[in-house]
This record gives C-alpha cells, structure tokens and sequence, in this order.
C-alpha cells in the first residue's frame, strides 16, 4: 500500500512572528491584566477558594510566557528597526501584566502590613511594585506562602528591567547612528 505523504505549506517567519506579535499585545496581555484584576477586585471567599489557584498559577505562568516571548522578540529580530516600537509597548505591557498578576496573588495569599496579615489591595500593588522593582522597603513583608512569589518576581523583574534598559539604549543609539 502507498503511503501518501503530506506536506504543510512552510511559514514565512515574518509573517509568524507579526502573528505572535499581534496575538500577545490583543489577546494575550488583555486576557492576563483581566484576570489579575478580577483576582484583585474579587472578595467573595467563595469565589476565591475556587479561583485563587487559577489566579496565581494561571496568571504567573501566563506573565512568564508574555515576559519570555517579548525578550525572544527582541533577541532575534533586533535589526529590524520597525518593531522596536511594537516591541516597546509588548514589554511595557508585560511588566504592568507581571505586577498585576503578581499583586493578584499576594492578595489571596496574604501579606504582612504592620504586622498583622492582610488581603487588601492597596497592600497588595505596592508590595507587587516595590518586589517588581527590588527595591523592597520591607514595610510591607510576604506571607511564608508568598515568599516564592516574591522571589520570583524579584529575579524576573530584575532581568525585565535590565532588558528594557537595554532596548531603550539600543534605541536611541541606533537612532544616533543613522543620523550621523
């Protein structure tokens, strides 16, 4: 018997990477600041009990994958000078993606405000901003069971920033250089 072999049509790697493009700044980065803010809005112990391990894994795992593919974007196609903007906002949007996610889970998983244990909000951003950024004021503390989140989110923000960083410097000096 004949075996008939059949052969996809090959992808034109620009053409899938605009795709990916467009799929994480419309699809994915608004599907995970949505469910960061529901995690942060949502105080019905009932809902939470079912939602908070879909909020913070799902939502961390989501932030990664965003935060991955925008430093990959930027790896390997950093000669194409027309996507630096494009590339610009995705990162933005995945560091605001990454702080709300992980705000979402310190308010389910508690944090220490003053010593006493809270689930608030307010309490739950700034931690999120101030661990994003490293730099840690230590007037609001993770619970035990939030303490490898703020690990995470220490190591992710600090490769985050050096990245953007990065971009803005190549930016501006690849600008330069043309003008010269």
């Amino acid at each position: 018997m004949d075996q008939v072999e059949i052969r996809l049509p090959r992808l034109n790697s620009r053409w899938t990477s605009d795709l990916f493009d467009r799929l994480a700044l419309f699809v994915v980065q608004p599907g995970v600041a949505a469910l960061a803010l529901v995690g942060l809005i949502t105080n019905s112990d009932a809902a939470n009990s079912v939602s908070r391990p879909l909020f913070i894994w799902g939502g961390v795992i989501l932030t990664c994958l965003v935060f991955a593919e925008g430093i990959w974007s930027f790896a390997a196609r950093h000669v194409q000078k027309r996507q630096l903007g494009r590339l610009w906002i995705k990162l933005i949007g995945a560091g605001v993606c990454a702080i709300l996610v992980f705000a979402s889970a310190y308010k389910h998983l508690g944090l220490y405000d003053g010593g006493r244990l809270v689930h608030d909000t307010g309490s739950a951003l700034y931690f999120s901003i101030t661990a994003w950024t490293t730099v840690g004021y230590g007037d609001v503390q993770a619970s035990l069971p939030a303490r490898p989140f703020a690990a995470v989110q220490a190591l992710v923000g600090t490769v985050y920033n050096a990245a953007l960083l990065g971009l803005v410097i190549y930016a501006s000096t690849t600008s330069r250089s043309r003008k010269r």
